[in-house]
């Protein structure tokens, strides 16, 4: 949460399955919050724009809800904003299908 509360983009947009996507950083907060959301993830790679504007980051993430812990992918995109701080933009999440 602390990192969200930190990292978050006023513009950001919260895409997580079975939830209609969430826009701007209390409403993504609050969502967390509710949800008892727990978000371990692990970065796989990342990569800048040749703008150097944006930025993106992907890879796994386990998601504890409740008693419940599921394994999804995710991907972050990053903003610079005026003062050369980089912030969350977006970030979406996608169960990986167990086989």
């Amino acid at each position: 949460m602390a990192s969200y509360k930190e990292f978050l983009s006023p513009e950001g947009r919260y895409y997580f399955p079975g939830f209609e996507a969430i826009s701007g950083t209390d409403k993504i907060m609050k969502f967390l919050a509710n949800e008892s959301i727990s978000i371990n993830a692990k970065t796989l790679d990342a990569g800048r724009s040749t703008s150097g504007d944006l930025a993106y980051t992907y890879g796994t993430a386990r998601i504890k809800k409740g008693d419940i812990v599921s394994d999804y992918n995710y991907v972050r995109i990053w903003e610079i904003d005026a003062s050369h701080k980089w912030n969350i933009l977006l970030e979406v999440f996608s169960a990986v299908e167990q086989q």
